[in-house]
């Protein structure tokens, strides 16, 4: 059946599904079959005179699907689409994925809608899109793909970083974060998320910054301890580590195995941007303030 309806898409912007067609019903529900603000992203419902009573010789899944409305008459369902979507503040559906787009990421479950939702409030950020690819090293690293306003300030994955980390506990913090003109659609107008994982890490801001005096040698040292902890090789000397896979448990690895070959650094050097030129610079001031 077709719930709602929507004009043709541009090709760019959120993939919308639009308004609800005459005599159904849609809701975007959150836990307890709560209604959610615009914005906020939930459980994709439908209801009204197109609900089916439920598949035929499938008891199990009826029950599963079909559930009672409590906002509908007397004896009425509702049909759980298994998908998320959220309400604009235009009154049309944004289409947020399948509700088992659930990933496990360090043992933790992430929603990436969640997550998304959370980038969708720094001014900055126009579109946001969240996947979890798998790193070298077997773990999976949450990745933000998003699209930046053309009237906004720059942002950079710092100061990202540092903005969700005040509205989302720290497993939901992506390590990587990736911009595009505009997020990849499929066909049908949906969300690609294959095409998100295919795209890399690259060097954030600051990729080209100019010699600063911190001997190559050293910076090398640090990047080879880099390498070590990420168990990837080929980091440069301006790659963040958060945005290469690292974590703050690799983070305290990587401060250990620092210390020992002689940096004096700390996790304090890390806020900000931690690459390997950083931490080479960190080590060199700790060492002039000790030597005054």
């Amino acid at each position: 059946m077709a719930a709602t309806l929507h004009g043709p898409l541009s090709g760019s912007g959120a993939p919308l599904i639009g308004r609800p067609v005459r005599g159904t019903r849609v809701a975007v529900l959150g836990p307890g079959l709560r209604p959610l603000p615009p914005g906020m992203t939930g459980d994709l419902y439908v209801a009204g005179r197109g609900v089916a009573l439920g598949y035929l010789g499938r008891p199990a899944l009826t029950a599963q699907r079909f559930v009672p409305d409590p906002y509908g008459p007397p004896g009425s369902l509702m049909y759980r689409t298994g998908d998320r979507a959220r309400w604009t503040e235009d009154g049309e559906l944004a289409y947020e994925g399948r509700g088992d787009d659930q990933v496990k990421v360090r043992g933790f479950r992430v929603e990436p809608g969640e997550v998304e939702a959370a980038l969708r409030t720094h001014p900055a950020v126009a579109q946001a899109a969240v996947a979890a690819r798998p790193d070298p090293s077997g773990d999976r690293v949450l990745a933000a793909h998003l699209v930046v306003r053309p009237d906004a300030a720059d942002v950079d994955a710092a100061e990202l970083r540092q903005y969700l980390g005040g509205l989302l506990p720290g497993h939901l913090v992506p390590a990587e974060y990736h911009r595009w003109d505009a997020l990849p659609l499929t066909a049908n107008g949906k969300l690609d998320r294959a095409a998100l994982l295919e795209r890399r890490h690259a060097a954030g801001p600051g990729a080209a910054a100019p010699a600063d005096g911190i001997p190559e040698p050293e910076i090398a040292r640090i990047t080879a301890l880099f390498d070590e902890v990420l168990g990837v090789p080929g980091t440069g000397p301006d790659d963040d580590f958060f945005g290469i896979g690292g974590n703050s448990i690799r983070l305290v690895q990587l401060i250990t195995l620092a210390r020992r070959a002689g940096f004096g650094i700390g996790p304090r050097d890390a806020l900000g941007g931690c690459t390997p030129r950083s931490l080479a610079r960190a080590a060199r001031r700790e060492e002039g303030s000790t030597a005054r």
